[in-house]
């Protein structure tokens, strides 16, 4: 029983000192992040509305989707 314990914790030991090794960059350096794309006012309206358009679609999809769903369930009383 002492024995797997041991073994266990030196294997968790191993693993964790594997893992963190990993990813490492070199010191003073940063990995690179792609440049930010700038929008002109045209273009940001044109995706705000795109959003939108599709925001709206999408509830009134679910809209009628929860209708359907309560017309079926309640038979009137």
């Amino acid at each position: 029983m002492r024995m797997m314990g041991v073994a266990i914790t030196l294997a968790l030991f191993v693993n964790s000192h594997s893992v963190s090794a990993q990813e490492k960059t070199p010191q003073g350096q940063t990995p690179k992040a792609p440049p930010a794309k700038v929008y002109t006012s045209e273009e940001s309206a044109a995706v705000s509305d795109a959003s939108r358009k599709k925001a709206e679609a999408l509830e009134q999809a679910r809209d009628r989707k929860i209708r359907r769903l309560s017309r079926s369930i309640c038979k009137g009383c």
